[in-house]
């Protein structure tokens, strides 16, 4: 279990789901005392305590001996230890180990197609379902996952496929929608942020090498 990796000490990088890849609150874990609750002092911003929202769910990067593991979590109290303020959550995943570059994210407006449901799950069924196909643009792509606007509504936690054309290669990945925020007087109606889910390291690494080469042409002035 990857919580168990997390110790008393480790840093703990804080990024609401929406925007994650900012700017991240950051602090340091004080206790763990099981996957439901693991204690970290509250984050400060100049010098004033930052009170996370009770039952809000947030992106938690923790900096382990054993390397960086992602998890989201919710957040349960505020309180005070030894004179200490102190935020208590609960992880609501198993964590995934990650990579600092898989966080970077990528801002542009790229066209790609997605259809309802998991693909891996669709695979498992006796007669596939040919799902139809929905068109959406990126706004920001990482490699843990994207955001995008379209006109389809979707629900949190529900799991899309989606295919992306990145410098001529098609790949299919599989993603959990986050948040869906809703877009005002747009020509797309709603915005949402999703992760990857059970990504191939060979479409990650597509998905990276596509983020440093656009980069690259945008520092040469080329994009």
């Amino acid at each position: 279990m990857l919580y168990r990796q997390i110790k008393t000490g480790d840093r703990v990088e804080i990024s609401l789901l929406e925007d994650e890849g900012g700017n991240p609150h950051i602090t340091q874990v004080e206790a763990v005392h099981g996957k439901d609750d693991v204690a970290i002092y509250a984050p400060l911003s100049y010098g004033h305590i930052i009170r996370l929202g009770i039952n809000r769910k947030y992106a938690f990067l923790f900096y382990t001996d054993k390397g960086m593991v992602r998890f989201i979590a919710r957040v349960k109290r505020h309180g005070k230890e030894d004179g200490f303020d102190m935020t208590y959550i609960a992880l609501e995943d198993d964590g995934a180990s990650m990579q600092r570059r898989e966080f970077y994210r990528f801002s542009c407006l790229l066209p790609f197609q997605f259809t309802l449901g998991c693909k891996v799950k669709q695979e498992d069924k006796e007669d596939i379902i040919e799902e139809p196909m929905y068109d959406a643009v990126i706004n920001d792509i990482s490699g843990g996952g994207l955001r995008f606007v379209s006109n389809e509504h979707l629900e949190e936690k529900e799991f899309i496929n989606t295919i992306m054309t990145l410098d001529r290669k098609t790949i299919f990945v599989d993603a959990e929608i986050l948040t869906r925020s809703v877009m005002v007087n747009m020509l797309y109606k709603y915005q949402y942020s999703v992760k990857y889910h059970n990504i191939a390291t060979g479409d990650r690494e597509t998905i990276v090498q596509f983020i440093f080469s656009q980069q690259r042409k945008r520092l040469r002035g080329e994009g």
